[in-house]
């Protein structure tokens, strides 16, 4: 999905940051470092630690590039926080587009294409054709395809790229800033009924399985990788609540190459399970830890998943951190 739903804005960053780089041959040294580390941040389920932080500002500063030449790298970077308008504007079109079924440019979207126009020029060329790609596929309910992808782009895609837009843009920011700035913050889940404290902000999705709705939040944090599920029961519905967590879990597991073998478990007075394994993918070993719960009087499963490269110690500590940050809010 990374490929997909950031491929505009891959194009624009690509083309402005290899721009920006060749003014300086001190810093054309680091530009790879530069590309892979700004991908990685500001994609929609990106991340930023501050390992992945210090090691961009090392890559900069070992070039032996003077105050001056790095002071001038920065400010040009910190146009691509407008450069990533475009892709931006461009999914609030898509959105619109979607709902009317006809394709929909926002004034600003038409601005923003005329600027880049100007100065990237051709090499603005492939991210002006995705941009229009994306809003016929939208428009018309029609597959799209992508290097080497085929997908539809559906409401869910759309919300989840928009609502990603703001994270990617703060973390841009801290990345930027030589000096790290780690905060814990609260995010608001309005959709999971919930709150919680991070210091990765946790990018959110929703679908529809077989009638009932399904929201999952995820972030990533180094080698670990968080995601927090909870499936909405329609009212007046019969549900096998044990059953359900069960299988979650096991899917979860398989997923991975790996077997659920749970425990019963509690949490807040709510009744569940968890079960911890380690699977190998490619002769690397990584290791998971899943706990579910159930809450019958709100109609709702919750669910926890952490998959760590480093230690079972490590996936147990991020789910059993990410339930002690969470507050719900059942009004």
């Amino acid at each position: 999905m990374k490929i997909i739903i950031q491929l505009v804005a891959w194009v624009v960053l690509v083309t402005t940051i290899n721009t920006k780089a060749a003014e300086s041959t001190h810093l054309i040294q680091a530009q790879e470092k530069v590309l892979s580390t700004i991908y990685t941040v500001v994609n929609v389920d990106g991340y930023l630690d501050q390992k992945l932080h210090d090691e961009f500002w090392e890559a900069i500063y070992s070039t032996g590039a003077s105050s001056n030449e790095v002071k001038q790298f920065l400010d040009e970077l910190i146009d691509l926080d407008q450069v990533l308008e475009y892709p931006y504007e461009g999914w609030v079109s898509v959105k619109r587009s979607y709902e009317l079924r006809s394709i929909y440019r926002s004034t600003k979207l038409d601005s923003l294409e005329k600027e880049l126009e100007r100065k990237l020029g051709n090499y603005f060329i492939e991210a002006k054709r995705n941009t229009a790609s994306l809003l016929v596929a939208a428009a018309n309910r029609t597959p799209m395809e992508a290097r080497g992808q085929t997908f539809y782009v559906s409401a869910e895609m759309i919300n989840q790229v928009l609502n990603g837009f703001k994270n990617s843009k703060e973390r841009l920011s801290n990345l930027l800033n030589p000096n790290w700035r780690q905060s814990v913050t609260e995010q608001v889940i309005a959709d999971m009924n919930l709150k919680l404290l991070t210091e990765n902000p946790f990018n959110v999705s929703s679908e529809i399985v077989n009638g009932m709705r399904i929201s999952t939040a995820e972030t990533i944090s180094g080698d670990n990788y968080l995601a927090i599920g909870m499936l909405h029961v329609p009212l007046n519905t019969p549900f096998d609540y044990e059953k359900s967590l069960q299988g979650s879990c096991e899917g979860a597991m398989t997923n991975a190459g790996a077997t659920c073998l749970s425990v019963p478990d509690r949490w807040r007075g709510f009744k569940g399970i968890t079960a911890n394994t380690v699977a190998e993918l490619d002769g690397a070993k990584f290791y998971i830890t899943y706990t579910g719960y159930y809450i019958p009087e709100h109609k709702k499963v919750i669910w926890f998943t952490s998959i760590n490269e480093s230690s079972a110690l490590g996936a147990r500590m991020s789910v059993e951190d990410a339930k002690l940050s969470i507050m719900f809010d059942w009004e």
